[in-house]
């Protein structure tokens, strides 16, 4: 449910020296080396270009958020966080340095922190997607399911065709056992994208526990259709027929999932 980070970078000094016109250029050109050095994977030599730039101005706020990514990358967690905190504190109206952070709190399961920053950061943007996407996320996390739907429905307030939102809203109703609700907002992905699995696979399973299972049937055939060698499809499949007393059918349809996945029968 989170976006990757695909930035590279890690440590620092405080030595500060005059910038001048030609030390930009040649931090600018450090920059770009420093880029390279990630594309290649050589984390050390990127490490000390980006230790140079800071040699050079150790108010560089890019530098310290991509030393902080890349501290994380890495694995230190603590690190990364006060690199991160570093260029928020050089520079607190980049939405970025905040989104990054966030995403570093989420990653490391400390989800009450996450949270915290990306309310922070929604002050600097309100109407950020990302960012109430990710703390929709943070919350439902924290089992704070009630304050994780209104933070999606904020997205679908800006963006009213967003298909994780909206799908999303589904799944928690679903965990709060509101089966009409869920149904509701499954339908309404389905809408907007016909052919997800995810959803046929939830929405069919929902209109089952509702009783539905003539409408069940009919998604849970298209879902086959959509990953015919699924387990989980053909699993759900054969519940389906079941309960209609379609035994024969239903019989067919378990063979063909036994085989794709024996070890689960």
């Amino acid at each position: 449910m989170y976006k990757l980070i695909n930035y590279v970078v890690n440590f620092f000094r405080n030595n500060k020296l005059p910038m001048h016109s030609s030390d930009e250029l040649r931090s600018n050109e450090l920059m770009s080396a420093a880029i390279k050095y990630r594309q290649n994977q050589q984390v050390k030599e990127g490490e000390m270009i980006y230790q140079k730039i800071l040699d050079m101005e150790n108010k560089n706020a890019e530098t310290f958020h991509m030393l902080g990514i890349l501290t994380f990358q890495k694995g230190d967690y603590q690190d990364a966080v006060e690199l991160l905190n570093q260029a928020i504190s050089i520079d607190n109206n980049t939405s970025r340095y905040q989104n990054d952070l966030e995403v570093i709190h989420f990653h490391n399961g400390c989800y009450q922190d996450a949270v915290v920053v990306y309310k922070q950061a929604l002050q600097i943007d309100p109407d950020n997607i990302d960012v109430l996407f990710n703390l929709g996320n943070a919350l439902y996390q924290l089992e704070q399911f009630r304050n994780s739907i209104e933070s999606f429905e904020k997205i679908l307030r800006i963006k009213p065709k967003h298909v994780a939102a909206t799908f999303n809203i589904g799944n928690i109703y679903n965990k709060l056992d509101d089966l009409e609700n869920a149904r509701t907002f499954y339908l309404k992905t389905i809408e907007i994208e016909p052919k997800h699995i995810d959803v046929c696979i939830n929405l069919g399973l929902t209109l089952h526990d509702l009783g539905l299972f003539e409408e069940a049937l009919e998604i849970c055939t298209l879902a086959t259709e959509l990953s015919p060698e699924s387990n989980i499809t053909n699993h759900n499949l054969v519940l389906v027929l079941n309960s209609l007393n379609f035994s024969e059918n239903a019989l067919t349809t378990c063979k063909l999932a036994i085989e794709l996945n024996p070890e689960a029968y």
